[in-house]
């Protein structure tokens, strides 16, 4: 009985393309925990995935550019972990919800720490990398939680006069503490490192809501 060749080659594994890309991305990330980016290979990365080096190319034009992505998907969970503080209507206490989501975004660092160290290194050595975090990530968060904050001060619940210039340096400490105290082995416990950040974003922003606090630990 007469055979048919297609009837005997073996099937290829079809990804999605968001499949796709999300494989690559956590074959990098875990790559990222043993190397430093400058040591990352498209053949490394794509031997992790089982998916070919010309497939790599389908999705990213460069390594750089899963540095981009995977910045841009920490970024994602942080902002939905933040989001209560920045609704523009929030009626809650907002030191609260500040409070709330530093921990939240300890806890998300604590998790992606060794990537978002390697990526933060990254950005000092490569351009691609560095634009999207000093004129992409870090002007996003910028502008929201400074428009947060000129709807509060309308409201009356901060004094802060110049919220971009105050939220600029307080997003680079965060960025610097995160990477000194959870990027290193072993890290610090993620709650120890936001007690500390939540001690300085209420004093900055909310200073009443901070000496009310001291003053209940004291009573």
């Amino acid at each position: 009985m007469a055979t048919h060749d297609h009837a005997t080659k073996p099937r290829r594994n079809r990804r999605l393309p968001e499949d796709a890309r999300r494989e690559i991305l956590d074959a990098a990330e875990a790559l990222l925990g043993s190397r430093p980016f400058r040591e990352l290979s498209v053949d490394d990365l794509m031997a992790r995935t089982g998916m070919t080096r010309s497939s790599f190319y389908h999705y990213f034009r460069s390594l750089d550019e899963v540095a981009i992505a995977l910045m841009r998907r920490v970024q994602g969970e942080m902002m939905e972990a933040v989001a209560p503080w920045l609704q523009l209507d929030y009626e809650g206490d907002p030191a609260i919800a500040a409070e709330q989501g530093i921990r939240a975004s300890a806890e998300i660092f604590g998790r992606h720490a060794v990537v978002l160290a390697a990526i933060h290194q990254a950005s000092f050595r490569y351009d691609a990398v560095q634009r999207v975090w000093r004129d992409g990530v870090l002007e996003d968060w910028i502008r929201v939680i400074a428009d947060q904050l000129r709807a509060q001060r309308e409201r009356g619940v901060t004094a802060v006069p110049n919220p971009e210039e105050i939220v600029r340096a307080l997003l680079l400490m965060n960025t610097a503490v995160f990477v000194e105290r959870l990027g290193k082995q072993p890290p610090d416990p993620p709650a120890a490192v936001a007690d500390t950040l939540v001690e300085v974003w209420i004093g900055a922003l909310y200073p009443d809501a901070l000496a009310a606090r001291r003053r209940r630990r004291g009573a």
